[in-house]
């Protein structure tokens, strides 16, 4: 790209105020999820190994079929997100009569993925490092499964990989801010609240899952 990549890291206004035919493909977004989806599928692996640690022992014979479909289903779900993310950005802003397609809303919200990617990278060499120190045992008891499974989430590694997602995904928003007032050529107080609703919505029920708060 003429215009450097990493600089919409630090300037996303001056990244998407060029004209729209210069980041409104596709290619580059895409390959960002992509990226993104490889990491998230990676993590999940790992996180599904530790799960299956829990599970009786004759479930555990399916131990390597678990983790492959964790980590299909982690890509697959990345992609579903990113589609998410940009049509609740689109509805939101039809309240602002907001003019811009949705391919270019799509490629705003893949691009503000680059974010999660970075964070995605750092959340899976943590848990590479420190997941073998945390120890699981087999249980004997289906009913116990769930409670076990909510213990494993609320260790200090998953807390903190959960922490992580959130701040790279605040900054991820400010990346998505501009670039919907961009693409649906709107204000930036209406981007922000384009993009601020849904994303502290999704915050909140992140903390709340992680038992911060009740």
């Amino acid at each position: 790209m003429a215009f450097p990549l990493m600089s919409l890291l630090v300037n996303p206004n001056a990244f998407f105020s060029r004209d729209s035919s210069e980041w409104e493909s596709l290619r580059v977004p895409a390959l960002i999820v992509l990226a993104a989806a490889i990491m998230a599928g990676a993590t999940a692996y790992l996180t599904t190994d530790l799960v299956a640690g829990i599970m009786p022992s004759d479930v555990q014979a399916y131990q390597g079929v678990m983790g492959i479909v964790g980590t299909i289903g982690a890509v697959v779900i990345t992609f579903l997100i990113w589609v998410v993310w940009s049509a609740v950005f689109f509805v939101i802003s039809l309240f602002f009569q907001g003019q811009g397609t949705f391919r270019r809303i799509l490629a705003v919200t893949g691009y503000g993925y680059l974010p999660i990617l970075i964070g995605s990278v750092i959340s899976f060499v943590i848990f590479w490092i420190f997941s073998p120190a945390i120890h699981v045992s087999p249980v004997t008891d289906v009913q116990e499964i769930q409670a076990a499974v909510m213990a494993l989430m609320h260790q200090p590694v998953m807390i903190l990989v959960s922490v992580l997602g959130i701040i790279f995904l605040l900054w991820a928003a400010n990346i998505w801010i501009f670039g919907i007032r961009y693409a649906r050529v709107i204000s930036l107080r209406d981007a922000a609240i384009t993009v601020g609703v849904p994303v502290a919505l999704y915050v909140i029920a992140t903390v709340w899952n992680m038992g911060v708060v009740s």
